[in-house]
């Protein structure tokens, strides 16, 4: 009897000459009976025509050579969920760019599921771990920006209001920054997230606006869940709207009227 190899080492015996450009179906089920053949797993994407960060990942993720490596490796399907409905609501999809690692043979028991944009270096990271693999070389030497750290540092220090005042600068950038990792957009990642942008107090909104004026779908669509989530707790009456998938010209009216609003507060 031939035991079968675990699907981590099925990808490490790819060659690395076989590395080139990513082959994409557009089939699920035809997807599914070369992954059972082939015995890779299945990376799905579900996109559409008018996603922006969809384009913005197949423009910049996807050529990334360590991306480029990864998905050598795996049967990769995209799915253009106005023309696959059916498909999209069998996955659950609500909101795009959707990605799921299935296992070979296509189980719908995702090995790693992400919602919204991400870079080269997070994606190449959480392909990674999915699989078992060491995590690639960074190019870029490291995600994480000195802004960014040192305010989480200041945050969980309870030390931000010293930071702000002895560099404000520092600290603005470092608080967009954090804002912007909203864009991860799953629930276990927001909530820890709005509980260390709680500790940033007022400055915590204007810069939630920023984000809700985000170029990405995801970081917009996070950003206002924090809000949210902040103007419930402090019990604020805002009877205000935000669309994070309206036209451009919509969304920077809706978050003129959310800092009008917050001027009007914060003078009052």
């Amino acid at each position: 009897m031939i035991k079968k190899a675990p699907v981590f080492l099925l990808f490490m015996l790819v060659p690395a000459a076989s590395f080139g450009q990513i082959s994409w179906k557009t089939n699920l089920q035809a997807g599914k009976q070369a992954s059972a053949v082939s015995r890779k797993p299945i990376l799905v994407m579900f996109h559409a025509s008018w996603c922006e960060p969809c384009h913005e990942m197949e423009k910049e993720t996807f050529r990334d050579s360590r991306v480029v490596k990864l998905l050598q490796g795996l049967i990769c399907i995209k799915l253009d969920v106005d023309h696959e409905e059916a498909t999209a609501r069998s996955f659950g999809v609500s909101s795009i760019p959707r990605i799921l690692l299935l296992p070979p043979g296509g189980a719908n028991t995702p090995l790693m599921d992400t919602l919204g944009y991400r870079d080269a270096e997070d994606f190449a990271n959480e392909l990674s771990a999915a699989l078992h693999l060491k995590a690639p070389v960074s190019t870029g030497g490291g995600s994480e920006s000195p802004e960014l750290a040192a305010v989480y540092k200041a945050l969980g220090d309870h030390t931000f209001a010293q930071l702000r005042q002895a560099n404000p600068t520092l600290a603005a950038a470092g608080l967009k920054r954090l804002v912007e990792e909203l864009g991860v957009f799953q629930e276990h990642d927001i909530d820890p997230t709005v509980a260390v942008l709680r500790t940033a107090g007022d400055s915590a909104i204007p810069a939630l606006f920023t984000g809700m004026g985000h170029r990405y779908l995801a970081v917009r669509t996070g950003a206002y869940r924090a809000l949210q989530t902040l103007v419930r707790e402090r019990r604020m009456n805002a009877p205000l709207a935000f669309d994070p998938w309206a036209p451009i010209g919509v969304r920077q009216r809706q978050v003129e009227q959310w800092s009008k609003w917050w001027k009007t507060r914060s003078h009052s």
